[in-house]
């Protein structure tokens, strides 16, 4: 998180440079709209934060599992929320890493139940 906001810094900079001579900066032109855009910042840093913390406690691979679910969340609620279309191929893909990670997870814990 660190090198990523090294390099972000002298873009933002510039940006925000860029905006100041147009005369168009939000940030700084009330307090209100200040205060809101700090506030995003740190409702974008804190869950970050919270996650790195939380990935020092658990195994790096119940962290790789979890990271199958946002992206199915997001598949299923367009399929079944949006009504989107899905291709067959797609729907077959789905069902290869879900059924991956279903014969991953079953031989990891019978690996566990026999030490």
């Amino acid at each position: 998180m660190a090198v990523e906001t090294m390099i972000a810094t002298p873009v933002a900079i510039g940006i925000l440079l860029f905006f100041y001579t147009q005369h168009s900066l939000v940030f700084g032109s009330s307090i209100q709209v200040s205060t809101k855009l700090v506030l995003a910042g740190l409702l974008t840093v804190l869950p970050l934060l919270w996650f790195s913390k939380g990935v020092q406690t658990v195994s790096l691979t119940t962290v790789g599992f979890f990271q199958y679910i946002t992206p199915t969340i997001v598949f299923l609620m367009g399929v079944f929320v949006f009504q989107s279309t899905v291709a067959v191929v797609e729907w077959i893909a789905f069902g290869l890493i879900w059924s991956s990670l279903l014969l991953y997870s079953l031989t990891l814990k019978k690996r566990k139940l026999s030490n």
